[in-house]
């Protein structure tokens, strides 16, 4: 949503400056085509970081991937570190929450890859029964 304002602003600046903007003075032609300009730079940029956001996401997914198997893992096999265990999945589980939550926004939603649905949360009740 946040990306689509400035695109219908421009549109309708764009409108303005081609019928409207004929007959106005050429201060107000000029601040609107300023305007129209900016606001074209602003979708540019907002457009390139949507694009390096979803592009690579295949690595991510692994590496993603990777970190919960392993904290999986240690969870349910190792008795060591149970401390430093159980900070890193609650922040595995924190930030799968934020990310979960910001994908599916839909003021921010289109700077988020959509690959958290992948991912589960990791019980911290798991550390309490190690084998």
């Amino acid at each position: 949503m946040i990306f689509w304002i400035p695109c219908i602003v421009l549109a309708l600046l764009i409108l303005f400056i081609f019928t409207i903007g004929k007959r106005c003075d050429d201060d107000l032609r000029s601040c609107v085509i300023i305007a129209a300009c900016i606001l074209t730079a602003i979708i540019l940029v907002s457009a390139i970081g949507i694009v390096i956001e979803h592009v690579g996401n295949d690595g991510y997914i692994a590496k993603m991937q990777t970190r919960y198997d392993s904290l999986l893992y240690q969870a349910e096999n190792l008795n060591v570190g149970k401390k430093r265990l159980a900070d890193q999945i609650t922040e595995w589980n924190e930030d799968l929450a934020n990310n979960k939550k910001l994908q599916r926004d839909p003021w921010v939603g289109i700077f988020k890859a959509n690959i958290y649905d992948e991912f589960e949360f990791i019980p911290i009740e798991l550390l309490g029964g190690n084998k």
